[in-house]
């Protein structure tokens, strides 16, 4: 497969909007969680119930995409909701890659990576989309070499 087969094989696990959750992957190995418009931090929390299934169907390790470029929901709002969040992080949550990346979200990840640092452990950024596939790789392959893993 190469480097973007994964555009093929996506596979949607919740099509309500405005937060969608899919597998970018057929190995169930990246899970992507997308806000778009406004949402409530009820639908939020059931986001998170439904990536917690997700996670809990396979017991290999997953890397997470947060994309937030059509978001229009306040991220900090998501606050509240980060410590009861980190006692929920399952042994197979190996990464964060957010990818639409304003001074508010940066403020958010800094204040969630103090309350939950389990669940933004390998937290980066990305512009796009396939930027943050290349980031994955890219980690993916230092891991395997038992290089440090750089994140940004």
């Amino acid at each position: 497969m190469s480097c973007y087969g994964w555009l093929s094989n996506i596979h949607i696990m919740n099509v309500s909007m405005p937060i969608n959750i899919v597998w970018e992957d057929d190995e169930k190995s990246i899970l992507r969680m997308s806000y778009s418009g406004k949402w409530t931090l009820k639908e939020f929390d059931q986001s998170i119930q439904e990536a917690l299934a997700l996670y809990r169907s396979v017991s290999h390790d997953i890397d997470l995409i947060i994309d937030t470029r059509s978001n229009q929901t306040n991220i900090l709002n998501t606050i509240s909701s980060m410590a009861r969040m980190e006692s929920e992080v399952l042994p197979n949550h190996r990464s964060v890659t957010v990818i639409g990346v304003n001074p508010m979200l940066r403020a958010a990840a800094g204040i969630g990576s103090r309350i939950a640092p389990r669940l933004n452990k390998n937290l980066s950024f990305a512009a796009t989309i396939e930027e943050a596939h290349a980031h994955i790789l890219q980690m993916r392959a230092r891991r395997s070499a038992n290089l440090p893993i750089i994140c940004e």
